[in-house]
């Protein structure tokens, strides 16, 4: 992680935007960054003139009297994603934190289009957070699939993160498990998915530590099913995901299973897109 490190929060100044806002805070206080805190006036708005565009800045600053952190407020104006990406990049920003849309419902957990859109145009990971920030994260779930994508997630997700424990989650299925019925076929495909998962382990590597931090899972099922019953169980409280993964973690329009992850994991999710 770089020494000093820049991170963006945008909001809508509705309240919903809270929870980011106040875990961009923790996160920024305890790696002693500079916190930027992004408020874009959409295009049908672009009529509102400098005035508007000071008072919101004196709204957004009258909530932090007493930061403790480097508090900058920039106001954009534009698409709201492409905005939010643009200057993310160039304030070099190691992280780009948001909030949910609405709580209606576990499907309404992704903020619809416009972090889709995020994902899609900024090489920065995505905080999306769900849960009001009542600690510091305690324990980092990872997915992986063995690919280049879930491997690229670990590492960035580990830096950002570096002192959570985390556990590496792959999930399997038998080929054809509803036609053959051989224990052998689950015996064989299990031992090959051993097998994938040490040799990712071994490209992995140890010389930043990073392997003493992980605990491995291995479980047959369905990923989301799988992820579902390991937070569950665990009492983790960061999911992780890449994209572009080999199963289809996220393609162009972010991808079925990363779209079903981001928006039904009920704790807080970083998405981390590898580019090509």
């Amino acid at each position: 992680m770089a020494k000093n490190p820049t991170i963006l929060v945008a909001t809508d100044l509705s309240a919903r935007c809270d929870r980011a806002i106040d875990r961009a805070m923790v996160i920024a206080e305890s790696q002693s960054a500079r916190l930027l805190i992004v408020h874009v006036i959409e295009k049908g708005e672009l009529g509102k003139d400098l005035a508007y565009e000071q008072d919101l800045k004196a709204e957004i600053a009258r909530d932090f009297p007493s930061a403790t952190v480097a508090v900058e407020i920039i106001v954009g104006r534009g698409s709201v994603p492409k905005e939010i990406a643009e200057i993310a990049e160039r304030e070099k920003c190691s992280l780009i934190v948001t909030g949910v849309a609405r709580m209606n419902s576990l499907r309404d957990f992704i903020l619809g289009t416009l972090v889709s859109a995020l994902v899609r145009q900024s090489a920065i990971p995505v905080l999306i957070v769900k849960k009001r920030p009542l600690r510091p994260y305690q324990k980092m779930l990872a997915a992986t699939d063995f690919s280049s994508c879930s491997l690229h997630a670990l590492r960035v997700a580990a830096d950002q993160f570096p002192e959570l424990p985390i556990q590496l989650e792959h999930a399997f299925q038998v080929p054809y498990g509803g036609i053959l019925k051989s224990d052998q076929v689950a015996k064989d495909t299990r031992a090959e998915v051993n097998r994938d998962m040490k040799s990712f382990l071994k490209e992995i590597g140890d010389e930043d530590g990073l392997l003493d931090r992980l605990e491995t899972h291995i479980a047959y099922g369905q990923i989301t099913s799988v992820v579902s019953e390991r937070l569950s169980a665990s009492g983790t409280d960061l999911f992780v995901i890449g994209t572009h993964g080999k199963s289809g973690f996220a393609h162009a329009s972010i991808g079925s299973i990363a779209a079903d992850l981001m928006s039904w994991v009920p704790v807080d999710t970083l998405v981390v897109r590898e580019t090509r």
